[in-house]
């Protein structure tokens, strides 16, 4: 990865406490197989290798049933980590122009989503991604899956800084049903980042099953003057944002949108609450600011899982 030198990075912490070894370097699949990470004795079943056989639990098994009970040694499967970035490139995400004094969207993609690369890579892990940018060209979403030690680079330096937003509305749904649809590309021990706005509110029940089945991480990605909130006219002066269309342009009209936003972003962290997700709020460009707001949502699931 030669961009990803001077990234910063974060720990990548499971939801749940992993109580046994780890895989990878870092994590250890909850399946059974082939590893080095031992999980218990467990009855002989037909098919079974007699390599793997215990022999101290077969011989007090035995002595005490008065007959032959084998018994082997059962491993935890080892399995590569696996990443994926998804990526909301809906026209929204596009909204204010470069010269602006608010939040770039787009720039904050390349950034945010250039972090957490970077740091499910240092976790030792395979790194996918999935956006629907030209989807109404060809009708099928941009998907490369996290199956290469080389799709990290090509991510940061390519996928990311990706100029088209023309992505439907309801990419996030789309982006959902695709990934449920995966069974041999993204085991159930894999991070799901979703890196949006969330002004689209994705449907519940979708997206709980998103949760139910992977480690899921909502990056909500938002101005913190006109999404978050928004200005409320002083003495008379009306402020820059009634300038663009559609905003309000009277003072009674500011404070009813600063009320309807700042609503609306509690809606947004009630249903992730209710999810049971610990979302990372971004409102900045700066590797600083981004990697601050990380490093809170590792101290809040350290929290979680102590």
């Amino acid at each position: 990865m030669s961009r990803s030198q001077d990234i910063p990075v974060f720990p990548l912490i499971p939801r749940k406490r992993v109580p046994f070894g780890v895989a990878f370097g870092r994590f250890i699949s909850q399946r059974r197989g082939i590893g080095y990470d031992y999980r218990g004795p467990r009855h002989w079943e037909p098919g079974d290798d007699m390599h793997q056989l215990d022999h101290k639990t077969t011989m007090r098994q035995s002595a005490f049933k008065q007959s032959f009970d084998p018994w082997i040694r059962e491993h935890h499967a080892d399995v590569s980590l696996r990443a994926v970035v998804i990526v909301d490139r809906s026209p929204r995400m596009q909204r204010y122009p470069i010269w602006s004094p608010w939040l770039k969207k787009p720039e904050a993609i390349v950034r945010v989503g250039s972090v957490v690369v970077a740091s499910a890579k240092h976790a030792g892990a395979f790194v996918g991604y999935l956006d629907f940018a030209d989807w109404a060209k060809d009708q099928e979403p941009f998907w490369r899956p996290p199956n290469q030690e080389t799709e990290a680079a090509k991510i940061i330096e390519k996928y990311l800084p990706h100029k088209h937003f023309t992505a439907p509305n309801t990419t996030l749904n789309d982006a959902f049903l695709f990934l449920l649809g995966l069974s041999r590309d993204l085991p159930q021990e894999s991070f799901v980042f979703v890196l949006s706005d969330f002004l689209a509110i994705p449907d519940r029940e979708l997206f709980q099953e998103v949760v139910n089945r992977w480690d899921t991480i909502p990056v909500v990605i938002q101005d913190p003057v006109l999404e978050a909130s928004f200005p409320v006219w002083k003495e008379g002066i009306m402020p820059i944002p009634a300038f663009l269309p559609g905003s309000p342009k009277t003072a009674r009209g500011s404070r009813k949108q600063r009320q309807e936003h700042e609503q609306r972003l509690a809606a947004i962290r009630e249903m992730f609450y209710e999810l049971g997700l610990v979302p990372v709020f971004v409102n900045d460009v700066t590797h600083e600011h981004i990697l601050q707001r990380f490093f809170v949502h590792v101290d809040e699931r350290n929290a979680i899982r102590r």
